[in-house]
């Protein structure tokens, strides 16, 4: 039920500074059911990554997040006109 009612998983991450801590968005990852021998599983795969400079990489599973949010959504990414790496779809 997880995957029909997240749209998207946000990854926060957390670093130390003089001034004291802060979060950040690392990444941000789609779920999908993968079937295994124990029965189905949920998986989280990598939609966009922040890389160390701030800017936003696309991963396996940006596809999907653009259809999930919306073609007007994800143009302001920047990333639309890059080609999708290898992906696999949510099921």
């Amino acid at each position: 039920q997880a995957a029909s009612a997240l749209d998207a998983v946000v990854h926060l991450r957390r670093q130390a500074g003089t001034a004291g801590a802060r979060r950040f968005v690392a990444s941000i990852g789609v779920l999908r059911r993968e079937a295994s021998p124990a029965g189905a599983v949920l998986i989280c795969e990598e939609a966009l990554h922040v890389t160390g400079d701030g800017r936003l990489s696309p991963g396996p599973a940006v596809s999907a997040l653009r259809e999930r949010v919306g073609p007007q959504v994800f143009a302001r990414t920047g990333l639309d006109g890059l080609p999708d790496p290898g992906e696999r779809r949510p099921t």
